[in-house]
């Protein structure tokens, strides 16, 4: 019997409170000098590592009990977020995104890692560089942010506290007039290393 049930679901790195609480903060000063930006909601943030789309339930299933597997051979590093940035350009702004200073190979290595193994699963391999990033808001009309690169070096560079990674999360995602909504499917841990949750 084919499977019939299908879900959008994604693979990311979720965040800490403390991360989550900053970033709320920081949307709140903002918000005022970008009256065109269409903002995320703080608790629906995370860094994002493979979108899987609208993908059948059985093949969800495979992959988030196979995940375990595929992260043993990681152990908790450390991000540190830092400094704003637009894409595609400040121009022509359509995110709004907070990047990251430093990024460590480890980092680098594990998103490779997911998007490997994801080939067996039909999901074809990625030819974009990887770019962590959190995206704050999204602009309806690029016109709106004339003043958005000013806007940007008002907020200082190192606002968001650094946070360890302990796992990756396959999360569902509904989407709904309201916005979308995250519900996690799957946990991942790494193997432990350097430090505990942050919160």
């Amino acid at each position: 019997m084919p499977d019939k049930e299908r879900i959008r679901a994604f693979i990311a790195i979720d965040l800490p409170g403390a991360v989550k609480r900053s970033i709320s903060e920081m949307q709140s000063a903002l918000k005022p000098l970008l009256p065109g930006a269409r903002w995320v909601q703080p608790e629906g943030i995370h860094l994002t590592v493979k979108f899987l789309g609208e993908t059948s339930r059985s093949k969800i299933d495979n992959i988030g009990n196979a995940m375990r597997e595929w992260m043993r051979e990681f152990n908790h590093y450390r991000l540190t977020p830092r400094g704003l940035g637009v894409f595609p350009d400040i121009r022509h702004p359509r995110v709004l995104w907070i990047g990251f200073r430093d990024t460590p190979d480890i980092h680098y290595r594990l998103v490779e890692t997911i998007w490997a193994h994801l080939v067996s699963y039909g999901y074809g391999r990625e030819k974009r560089k990887e770019h962590p990033h959190l995206t704050l808001a999204r602009f309806r009309d690029p016109r709106s942010t004339d003043d958005l690169e000013s806007v940007i070096r008002q907020i200082p560079a190192d606002t968001t506290p650094p946070f360890t990674v302990t796992g990756l999360t396959l999360f569902q995602s509904t989407l709904s007039p309201e916005g979308a909504r995250y519900t996690r499917l799957y946990h991942s841990p790494l193997v432990t290393g350097i430090g505990g949750n942050d919160d």
